[in-house]
């Protein structure tokens, strides 16, 4: 891993660190830039980033959602998949909370009811392991959100997936949080 670790102290480094971003976004192409992410406790790696690839796709009524974007990555040979955007329904759901901790895990409510997705986002390894969070409205525009744990297609749910090229997304334990988080590798 081509990474540099910078440890943020205090304001004037953050504020440093993001003028540095703004500039990287100037002189950068779109083929690459500059990726920046947190590990452990406060601290934030700079990494080169890596070409995209764009894939659309469209799970129908019945269908899983997250089982569909699992199946789509691993049959597509896909090493570092985040999802660029996602419209549809569901008629069900089931969202982990905020407050579930990794000792206490169910902190879980499920929906039997239609609802439209406002938004979904996260990261998929070529493994099919994730970590994806999803916003959903009712009937009446009433929002809930959290970590998906599954979700059934009520009509459709047209989904596309950006592919760092260059890179591999791998899921790990970590000890401080008790959950496998992000870890972001160099493809050899």
């Amino acid at each position: 891993i081509h990474a540099e670790y910078m440890g943020i102290q205090s304001r004037p480094q953050l504020v440093r660190l993001r003028q540095s971003i703004l500039e990287t976004r100037q002189t950068e192409t779109a083929a690459s830039f500059q990726l920046f992410f947190f590990s452990g406790k406060g601290a934030i790696h700079k990494m080169q980033g890596s070409a995209m690839q764009l894939y659309a796709f469209r799970l129908q009524e019945d269908e899983q959602l997250k089982e569909g974007l699992q199946k789509f990555v691993r049959e597509n040979g896909l090493k570092a998949a985040s999802i660029s955007t996602c419209v549809g329904s569901v008629k069900y759901a089931s969202i982990r909370l905020a407050n579930a901790t990794a000792e206490n895990r169910n902190a879980v409510q499920h929906f039997n009811e239609k609802f439209e997705i406002v938004s979904l986002v996260g990261t998929v390894c070529g493994d099919g392991k994730c970590h994806l969070h999803i916003c959903l409205a009712d009937k009446d525009g009433v929002c809930v959100g959290g970590h998906l744990l599954e979700a059934e297609i009520f009509t459709t749910a047209e989904i596309v997936l950006a592919e760092a090229t260059q890179l591999v997304y791998v899921r790990r334990h970590d000890a401080y949080t008790g959950f496998e988080e992000l870890c972001v590798e160099r493809r050899e």
